[in-house]
């Protein structure tokens, strides 16, 4: 039987892909901060803080794995803002415990979970960004992010570790409990008032459903030999907040919504993600556009 380690399995993308591992029947072996398991998927659970100095015993303390979904982190802009110690001990010391332990146990593959905001803000409307390219993201989080995915080059190339790095977009969906504009308009909307988006409404997004994350996840965990290691994954669209807001009209209705236009954050004007070589080598070919993904989103979380 496939064992296969998931960290940070109580958070929004660890969790819903142990509910997609435990229909593979595969053991799933968990590890997040909490004191227990809370996914009420995992065989096993261990209690550990990927920041902490014993991050890296503690992992050894586990079964050894077959595959590794490192999900386990700060996870947005949004997490630690005022802490970027915090940030860098998560994301990139409990990092390195992650690819120590592949290099004891050798799993067949790892997947970490990266970011959009490894990119930074384009210098020129309309760039389709590739993973290619140089990174230069203008905030501690994205940098985390960047670094760990050295990590991953280092590892892979110094050690053999065979690991791959998804840069995921905005993920919304069931489940999400950190900060989502997709779900505040629903949830407006589903207790018939008025939502307030404190950012501006040209202020831009590339959402992504959970659906298509997991789906991208068990491409990268089962894919042989990639060519490349790093893949954009997202719904191949880009929308303005504005955007967002009239497809929730379309969709379900009913909502009334207000923006902050003083607060556009430059770490948000990313140009469109390719998804070419998620299309050509993971064959990732997302299934959710947005306006699919909200009824979806509505039904499975707000509908009565």
């Amino acid at each position: 039987m496939t064992t296969i380690l998931i960290t940070g399995c109580n958070g929004f993308i660890g969790k819903s892909f142990a509910k997609r591992a435990r229909a593979h029947d595969w053991r799933i072996v968990g590890a997040d901060l909490q004191s227990g398991d809370t996914t009420g998927y995992c065989d096993e659970y261990r209690a550990i803080d990927l920041g902490a100095p014993d991050a890296f015993a503690a992992l050894c303390a586990l079964p050894a794995p077959d595959l590794i979904l490192h999900a386990g982190g700060v996870s947005g802009l949004m997490v630690e803002t005022d802490n970027p110690s915090r940030i860098s001990a998560i994301n990139i010391e409990g990092t390195m415990a992650i690819f120590e332990l592949a290099r004891r146990s050798r799993p067949r593959r790892t997947v970490i979970c990266s970011s959009i905001m490894a990119y930074g803000p384009d210098r020129q409307p309309g760039v389709l960004r590739v993973e290619t390219e140089y990174p230069a993201p203008i905030s501690v989080y994205g940098a985390s992010k960047v670094a760990a995915e050295a990590l991953m080059h280092a590892f892979q190339g110094q050690y053999g570790i065979d690991a791959v790095a998804l840069r995921f977009g905005h993920v919304y969906g069931v489940g999400r409990t950190t900060q989502c504009f997709v779900s505040d308009m629903l949830r407006a909307v589903c207790e018939q008032r008025r939502c307030h988006i404190p950012q501006a409404r040209r202020s831009l997004r590339q959402y992504v459903h959970i659906e298509d994350v997991c789906r991208a996840i068990d491409l990268a965990l089962a894919v042989e030999a990639p060519r490349s290691r790093v893949f954009n994954v997202t719904a191949g669209e880009m929308h303005t907040l504005e955007e967002v807001a009239q497809e929730v009209r379309r969709q379900i209705g009913g909502l009334e919504v207000d923006f902050d236009e003083n607060v556009d954050l430059p770490n948000y004007r990313i140009g469109k993600l390719s998804l070419a070589s998620a299309l050509a080598e993971l064959g990732y070919r997302p299934e959710l556009s947005l306006g699919a993904g909200i009824q979806s989103f509505w039904r499975a979380g707000f509908a009565q």
